[in-house]
């Protein structure tokens, strides 16, 4: 998760363009659900590669639905909260 989010965060600051991850976008969310299925399908005793094919399909699927459907997280930060 760290070394995908890094990655995109110096990819978009060499673009000059405000990084991907600090926007309401799910993308470190997709890489910390993929790591929790991997992490539950390894405690299952799966062959480790299906279970990280399965984590990787999963991760790549949710941040294509995203994509397509536009899906975003909830701003917490709201300043018309009361």
């Amino acid at each position: 998760m760290v070394t995908g989010c890094f990655g995109g965060v110096v990819r978009d600051v060499l673009l000059n363009e405000i990084p991907l991850v600090f926007r309401k976008d799910i993308y470190a969310s997709a890489s910390l659900l993929g790591g929790l299925l991997y992490f539950l399908l390894s405690g299952w005793e799966m062959f480790a590669p299906l279970a990280t094919s399965l984590a990787i399909l999963a991760v790549v699927l949710l941040r294509l639905a995203v994509v397509r459907f536009g899906w975003k997280l909830p701003d917490l930060n709201r300043s018309n909260v009361s």
